[in-house]
C-alpha cells in the first residue's frame, strides 16, 4: 500500500493519530522537501513514529514514480507531505500510478493553507482559482485567473513558489496590474506556526517586509466585499 500523509503547516507538532498508527504498519517511510517548507525536525518526527524517515527531492518521486508503485505492491510505503497532500496537484501523479496498476493506498488528510487562509478574516467561500507564482511564471495566464477571479467577485490565494522571495511576487503582481495603487492585500507568513504573522497593507509598505527562508502566501481581496471582511481589512493582521 502507497501512503500519502500530510504533516500540516508547521512542525512534528501538527501530524495526527491517524499518521502515528499507520505509521506502525510501514516498511519505508519518506518525508519530501520540494513543495512546501516544512518547519520540524526530522529526528524529533523519527523519535514520536519510531521509525527511520529517509528524505528525498522532486526527482526521486517523479522520475522513480513506477519504482515506488512496485514496492507498493509488497510493501507499506509512506510519503510525508507538508500541509496536505492533495492540495497541489503535484502527488496526483502517485495516486494514478496505483489506479493503474491495481495497487492500494491512502491519503491521510491534514491542514493547509487553503483552509487556514480563513485566518484573514475573508470568508473561505468567496475565495476563487488558487495561483502558483514562481520565476518561471506563465505571465499572461497568472494575470488571467486573478482577472476572472475579480470579475466573480472573488479572492485570490496566490501560493509563492520556494524560489520566490515576497518582495518579487509582489513586483510580479505590480508588473501584470493584478495590484494597483492604494489596494490592499494580505501577505501571510509561517501560517500555523507559532512565530506567524499576517501583514495587511498597500504594495508600496509590504514590499519593505523583509522576510527570508519563510513559508509565504498573498492574499489579494475581492472589491466586493462583506462588512466583516472590511472591517478584518481595516483592523488588519497584528503584522503592521
Amino acid at each position: 500500500m502507497l501512503i500519502l500523509a500530510g504533516l500540516g503547516l508547521c512542525d512534528e507538532l501538527d501530524i495526527n493519530l491517524r499518521l502515528i498508527e499507520e505509521s506502525k504498519k510501514c516498511d519505508e517511510i519518506y518525508i519530501e522537501d520540494y513543495t512546501g517548507i516544512w518547519k520540524g525536525d526530522i529526528e524529533k518526527l523519527e523519535k514520536t513514529l519510531n521509525k527511520k524517515i529517509t528524505k528525498v527531492d522532486r526527482s526521486f518521486l517523479e522520475e522513480r514514480c513506477k519504482e515506488i508503485i512496485e514496492k507498493a505492491k509488497e510493501k507499506n510505503i509512506m510519503i510525508l507531505i507538508q500541509g496536505d497532500p492533495l492540495v497541489l496537484t503535484t502527488h496526483f501523479s502517485l495516486i494514478l500510478e496505483c489506479r493503474k496498476n491495481n495497487v492500494k493506498y491512502k491519503i491521510i488528510h491534514n491542514s493547509s493553507i487553503v483552509s487556514a487562509v480563513a485566518k484573514t478574516g475573508l470568508h473561505i467561500q468567496k475565495f476563487g482559482r488558487i495561483v502558483s507564482l514562481h520565476k518561471k511564471f506563465e505571465a499572461q495566464s497568472i494575470k488571467n485567473f486573478i482577472i476572472e477571479n475579480k470579475k466573480n467577485k472573488l479572492h485570490t490565494l496566490c501560493i509563492l513558489d520556494l524560489d520566490l522571495n515576497l518582495k518579487e511576487a509582489i513586483e510580479i503582481l505590480e508588473k501584470l496590474e493584478c495590484i494597483k495603487g492604494d489596494e490592499k492585500f494580505f501577505v501571510l507568513v509561517n501560517v500555523g506556526c507559532d512565530d506567524e504573522k499576517i501583514f495587511v497593507g498597500t504594495k508600496e509598505l509590504l514590499k519593505k517586509i523583509r522576510i527570508e527562508n519563510k513559508s509565504i502566501s498573498i492574499v489579494i481581496p475581492s472589491e466586493d466585499l462583506h462588512f466583516t471582511e472590511k472591517e478584518a481589512i481595516e483592523i488588519g493582521g497584528g503584522g503592521i
